[in-house]
């Protein structure tokens, strides 16, 4: 690994960073003291095609502008992948809060429907009907909003987002992160 830095001209912090490892592990593994992690392999496997292109070496300044390249465009992806994750966290929250939401509607609709036909005949007993109906439609109009086309699209939405993520990190893969 040390030649392949040398020959980047790059230090152990630079070429860590592009194989996604410590800049302390990368040191031992120059020591022979410990192993790169299959991840890590896989890059520096591109660096190497990077560095024998065509079975040629390559200039050094054309592989480090060409390894530093990737590195950017990593970085890029990353920061992409990253961007979907948290969008993805977000509507996993939101699907919850739907479903909580849909749970206390159909709790109140059947609680209401319970409770109607319990209602005495006399002014208090309208009073009561009359409230209990508000709270119905109420409820009604809120399984509306939360219903089954809101949780299909919000689970649609996430569908494409893991396709994005996916998208992005076999790029980033191809790319040798």
């Amino acid at each position: 690994m040390k030649d392949i830095r040398q020959k980047l001209n790059l230090s152990q912090g630079m070429l860590a960073s592009f194989m996604r490892i410590s800049r302390s592990l990368l040191s031992l593994v120059e020591k022979a003291e410990r192993s790169l992690p299959p991840a890590a392999l896989k890059r520096a496997n591109l660096l190497l095609k990077v560095i024998y292109d065509s079975n040629k070496p390559a200039p050094p300044q054309e592989a480090e502008q060409r390894a530093l390249q990737t590195i950017a465009l990593n970085k890029q992806l990353q920061k992409r992948w990253d961007r979907c994750q948290v969008k993805l966290a977000n509507a996993h929250v939101k699907l919850k809060a739907l479903q909580a939401n849909y749970d206390t509607c159909m709790a109140k609709l059947q609680l209401v429907n319970e409770l109607l036909p319990t209602l005495s005949d006399g002014l208090q007993g309208r009073r009561d009907r009359n409230w209990l109906k508000v709270q119905e439609t109420q409820a009604e109009h809120q399984l509306k909003t939360c219903g089954f086309k809101a949780q299909q699209t919000l689970l649609l939405q996430m569908e494409i987002l893991e396709l994005e993520m996916g998208a992005v990190e076999r790029r980033m893969v191809g790319q040798g992160v």
